[in-house]
């Protein structure tokens, strides 16, 4: 191998070490909303509960987990701040 490949090889080394990623923990202090732009029943609104459900059961979450129907208009509705 010649030097200029180590050299290469070796700031590679070096740049993958100093890329780590940062692992900063979420840690809520208020309620988590899902907010769902489904009506009670429909196929959003059964998996955001489920995903809650599992949530809860796994202790995942320090904070309670409510889910929020907001149907009508589509996502558009669901995604407008209150």
């Amino acid at each position: 191998m010649n030097r200029r490949h180590l050299l290469t090889g070796a700031a590679s080394v070096v740049a993958a070490g100093a890329l780590r990623p940062a692992f900063a923990e979420f840690k809520p202090t208020r309620p988590i909303e899902f907010v769902v732009h489904g009506g009670p029943g429909s196929g959003n609104d059964v998996f955001a509960r489920a995903l809650t459900t599992i949530i809860d059961q796994e202790k995942l979450s320090p904070v309670r987990i409510q889910v929020i129907n907001k149907p009508g208009g589509g996502s558009t509705t669901a995604a407008a701040k209150r």
